[in-house]
């Protein structure tokens, strides 16, 4: 956006710079084109602008993290055990009922 002086200011967000393509790509340290397929495909959120693509600093950094594993393989963007809902483990005995119907 340009000012009354003629200087380019850039908005900031609580999700931080919009990047364009180009920008977000050497931001993560990947290709333009490998980068345009990701957004393509969906896996990278985006914000299209007119005819152009662009990219809060937060979605990569979320696309980061999403897309980063450990030396065990598991991945840190995932759920923490404590965001997982415990499943529910259901011993055959509770649903049998406390007095049988034969009378045991």
């Amino acid at each position: 956006m340009k000012t009354s002086r003629g200087e380019t200011s850039v908005q900031q967000s609580s999700n931080g710079r919009l990047l364009s393509i180009r920008d977000a790509a050497s931001y993560l340290g990947m290709d333009e084109k490998k980068l345009r397929q990701q957004v393509r495909n969906r896996r990278v959120r985006f914000l299209r602008l007119g005819r152009s693509i662009q990219i809060y600093e937060k979605w990569l950094d979320e696309f980061i993290a999403a897309n980063t594993f450990d030396a065990t393989g598991n991945n840190r963007g995932a759920l923490t055990e404590d965001e997982i809902l415990p499943s529910r483990v259901v011993d055959i005995r509770d649903l049998v009922p406390k007095k049988s119907l034969l009378g045991n």
